[in-house]
């Protein structure tokens, strides 16, 4: 598959994810070393958020010690994260830029988790596609130290 740019490919393993259930995350960018070219992105990696390796397990010395520092914190009840859980998936998409036309050169779409095509509401949530015209506005209102809010 072939695409003009690589937002538009970027954007085409998007909708994929969001129809599939899974998010998805840029995950490597290879850029140019010529002077004349200024650093351009030439190869772009897309991979599913839940890449990578899973944390070590803490040994049962580890988790005990613990355990006493926290009984002697005494805190109030356990904050809610949006951490996702690193399973070590290997859904992956690479595209590169072949005489300015961006080609696919490395697609798997195998899963080693369950996928949620029902949850729109988990679906891009870092994701958020602005125009330039709404970002210059963002900085321009905290430049003046006016919050976005109002």
């Amino acid at each position: 598959m072939q695409f003009k740019t690589k937002d538009q490919a970027h954007h085409f393993f998007n909708l994929y994810g969001f129809i599939a259930g899974f998010q998805t995350v840029v995950a490597h960018v290879a850029r140019t070393t010529s002077k004349k070219r200024n650093n351009d992105i030439t190869k772009l990696t897309i991979k599913c958020h839940r890449y990578g390796k899973p944390p070590k397990k803490k040994t049962t010395e580890q988790q005990e010690a613990e355990v006493d520092k926290d009984i002697r914190k005494k805190k109030g009840p356990k904050r809610l994260t949006n951490v996702a859980n690193k399973i070590d998936c290997q859904c992956v998409m690479v595209v590169k830029e072949e005489d300015d036309i961006w080609k696919i050169i490395r697609l798997d779409l195998d899963h080693n988790h369950e996928l949620c095509p029902g949850q729109s509401n988990q679906q891009f949530s870092g994701h958020k596609y602005m125009t330039e015209m709404e970002k210059a506005l963002i900085r321009t209102l905290n430049d003046n130290n006016i919050p976005t809010r109002k």
